[in-house]
């Protein structure tokens, strides 16, 4: 199987037309493996900084304190039952922030969740919300994590204990992107080459049309110098082209 991959190679290569070595078809070259070698730093700068944000999500509630010591919280709109609320004190009201980020271009190649921040107001000190970060075994943090598995924020309670990571990449949209940017990077550098390539082409047609132009005058094509007097000479006079 191997000898025949490789005959059929061969034979293929020696079928195909060699290719003309020119200073633009290296310039080619070049444009289509910078193509390929920046694609994925570039895809990888989109995640860096391509960065569309999703609505934060406020969750608000109260947290009471009843007469032996335990904490109870309740998001905002479910409210506590009369009987718990009777026999229990006001502690503080809180606002649980929810952000999240889609990062990449032109796929989302990065899911990510900054960690939730928590704004309390406890009313026996007075103070207004600031934020707060409770220690893991606090018992309001406690009361407050069973307030958000109730309301049906299970994923963003993971967040906030550091269960599940922060950022959710995605393998599949970075094999896309990488080869999208390639293609578009590949384009891109060969619409420049060929565009520079188009330039000269007109530049070296006005020299031209400039030297025929000089020839049917009787001027040197080089350097403009009269050589109407100066039948018998090979060479300019003033810059040593040959004339004939």
């Amino acid at each position: 199987m191997l000898r025949w991959v490789l005959h059929h190679l061969r034979m293929i290569r020696y079928y195909s037309a060699t290719r003309r070595r020119t200073v633009w078809t290296t310039a080619m070259d070049i444009a289509l493996a910078g193509a390929v070698g920046m694609a994925w730093p570039t895809v990888w700068l989109a995640d860096q900084f391509y960065i569309r944000t999703d609505p934060t999500v406020l969750v608000g509630g109260k947290v009471y304190q009843d007469v032996g010591g335990s904490f109870r919280a309740n998001l905002a709109g479910d409210e506590l039952p009369f009987e718990l609320v009777r026999d229990s004190v006001f502690y503080a009201n809180f606002e649980f922030s929810i952000a999240s980020e889609r990062r990449g271009w032109p796929f989302v190649t990065s899911h990510r969740r900054p960690e939730p921040s928590l704004e309390m107001d406890v009313f026996s000190t007075g103070r207004s919300k600031e934020l707060v970060d409770l220690p893991s075994d606090s018992p309001v943090r406690a009361a407050i994590a069973a307030a958000l598995f109730r309301g049906g924020h299970a994923e963003e309670l993971e967040v906030w204990r550091g269960s599940i990571p922060g950022a959710d990449h995605r393998i599949a949209t970075w094999a896309a992107n990488g080869i999208i940017w390639t293609l578009l990077l590949a384009f891109g550098g060969g619409t420049c080459v060929s565009m520079a390539r188009l330039g000269w082409l007109f530049i070296s047609a006005g020299r031209h049309a400039d030297r025929r132009q000089r020839y049917r005058q009787g001027l040197c094509t080089a350097c403009g110098y009269d050589l109407r007097g100066n039948q018998f000479g090979e060479r300019c006079p003033e810059c040593g082209t040959l004339t004939q």
